[in-house]
């Protein structure tokens, strides 16, 4: 099923998409990047698919403060995973903000009553028989999307430990290595946050 949202307007290259969605830093690249798992799988619905290289990453965050207290084996941690979709032609991209601000919305059934009602020049069948067009097509995409959710999370699942990314925190600096970096690169990097390692 391919659903289609067009766009009021195209959206400053600069500003953050709505829904947990960030803008491509490289706008050659058309990559949309949350790591919203249902939200994915709502732009996977719309056609958009995980990129071939890098389709996601994860991240665990760690706070320079706990890693110096406890060590990197030890010091808890927050995990979170990135989606990196990318759309299938040059309007896809302007319509991810559409979708991410569609997908945050929650006044979509008024909208669309407010749309048929103003179709004065169809019968109350003919109403009736689009807003019950609209009922399918949703549920349809709400089934669609929870099959495309349930699959990104065996992805994730798939996803070994040693290919997870470290982020360490401290105050607004950070670095970030592979989990399965050398004993130099951990120390090189924790030293610029000025932890001994």
């Amino acid at each position: 099923m391919q659903l289609a949202v067009v766009p009021r307007e195209p959206p400053p290259p600069s500003e953050m998409i709505e829904g947990d969605v960030l803008p491509a830093p490289d706008v050659l690249s058309q990559v949309i990047t949350t790591c919203n798992t249902k939200l994915a799988a709502t732009f996977l619905v719309f056609g958009y698919l995980l990129r071939k290289t890098d389709p996601m990453y994860w991240i665990d965050n760690y706070q320079a403060a706990d890693v110096e207290r406890y060590g990197l084996k030890k010091a808890p941690f927050k995990s979170r995973c990135y989606y990196n979709l990318v759309p299938r032609n040059a309007s896809d991209v302007q319509a991810a903000k559409e979708i991410g601000a569609a997908w945050t919305s929650e006044n979509g059934q008024d909208m669309l009553n407010a749309y048929v009602d103003g179709l004065t020049k169809l019968t109350p069948a003919e109403r009736y028989q689009l807003l019950f067009f609209c009922s399918v097509l949703v549920a349809e995409g709400c089934r669609d999307a929870l099959r495309k959710r349930q699959w990104l999370i065996e992805q994730i699942k798939e996803i070994p430990e040693e290919a997870h990314w470290v982020r360490v925190w401290s105050d607004k600096l950070f670095v970030t290595f592979g989990r399965n970096a050398s004993l130099e690169t951990k120390t090189q990097l924790l030293g610029r946050l000025g932890i001994q390692f």
